[in-house]
């Protein structure tokens, strides 16, 4: 979790720099705090925003992320909330020190899945949205992510890392009982293999998963050594197909994705064999998949290609075979999405 005085840190440190004029900046700062309508260092703690709105099927409720920070222990924490779709009964669904995230509605709408728990032990919940109830239904190794809903409500699809060997120079023995010997040297080979806030990332691959509504073991859906995600950017966002039959998703499963990462494509992947279809094929990133409600069509977006500093983002439609990619979406032909 990224120390919130970092955040204070860096906004002043212009001003600080400036060694010459401590005892003015010293001044100023005081006259500063005793005024309330300038910012201040200690403001960063009084700041709090909102994330990740997520409405009801029925449409009367939004719950949401909200963030704010706790002084005491110098970090951010996130809990749940809830309003009504007109603004009004705006309170707390859970509270604490758990950071609870990524919460998303059941297609009955009587639960929400969601995320929750100290960084580096976070795990799946489900909350009865009558009853206020929980229930916690993994205890993986590494944190879910990308949570998703089956259309009948009995399962929730979710990816997470799973380690796998990482390069070795050579297979040392083990330790004498009671020896102090150094650290064993760490090999790697990946393009990206440490990352700000995360230090050094161990190796693995995201694979994806479902798990019973009602609790049981995760089942992995995935297959192979190819990663579905980055250790740094997650996974991808999972679609379930109208039938619950099978997942829509964006990813890049190039061998060298390392390379050239945002050359993703869309792919459909059976829920009961882990058979991959690959929809999308060209070069450049097929994003953000939203299937038909009738299961006949796939909305995405994406462009081609062209290595320059601005590219941008049109939105297309597809069969859900794959056939006819890159047609104008009916009723909206040359619409573009602005994005970088």
């Amino acid at each position: 979790m990224r120390r919130i005085t970092r955040c204070a840190a860096f906004v002043f440190s212009a001003v600080l720099l400036c060694s010459g004029a401590m005892c003015a900046q010293q001044m100023m700062q005081q006259q500063m705090q005793q005024r309330s309508d300038h910012l201040t260092p200690y403001d960063i703690f009084r700041l709090q925003y909102t994330s990740d709105p997520q409405v009801s099927p029925d449409g009367k409720r939004i719950v949401y992320v909200r963030t704010s920070a706790n002084v005491m222990t110098d970090a951010r924490e996130t809990n749940l909330w809830v309003v009504n779709f007109d603004g009004t009964d705006d309170r707390a669904l859970t509270d604490g020190h758990d950071n609870d995230t990524s919460p998303r509605w059941s297609p009955d709408g009587t639960r929400i899945a969601y995320l929750s728990g100290d960084e580096g032990h976070t795990q799946l919940y489900v909350r009865w949205m009558d009853s206020g109830q929980t229930a916690r239904l993994t205890e993986l190794e590494n944190a879910p992510a990308d949570i998703s809903w089956s259309p009948d409500g009995k399962w929730v699809a979710f990816t997470s890392r799973v380690p796998i060997p990482g390069p070795r120079l050579a297979n040392l023995p083990p330790a004498p009982a009671g020896a102090r010997w150094a650290d064993a040297p760490r090999m790697f080979d990946a393009m990206v293999y440490r990352f700000n806030g995360l230090g050094y990332l161990r190796p693995g691959t995201t694979q994806i998963f479902v798990i019973a509504a009602d609790g049981g073991a995760p089942r992995q859906v995935s297959k192979g050594d190819v990663s579905y995600g980055s250790a740094t950017g997650g996974g991808p966002q999972l679609v379930w197909a109208p039938d619950g039959m099978s997942l829509i998703f964006s990813a890049n499963l190039r061998p060298d994705a390392d390379y050239e990462p945002a050359d993703t494509e869309v792919y459909e992947m059976s829920v009961a064999d882990g058979a991959v279809k690959q929809l999308t094929h060209r070069h450049g990133p097929d994003n953000s998949p939203a299937i038909s409600p009738d299961g006949k069509w796939i909305a995405y977006t994406g462009y081609d290609e062209r290595f320059q500093g601005h590219q941008t983002t049109n939105l297309y439609v597809m069969g859900r075979d794959g056939s006819n990619p890159n047609g104008p979406v009916p009723g909206f032909a040359g619409t573009r999405i602005a994005a970088a």
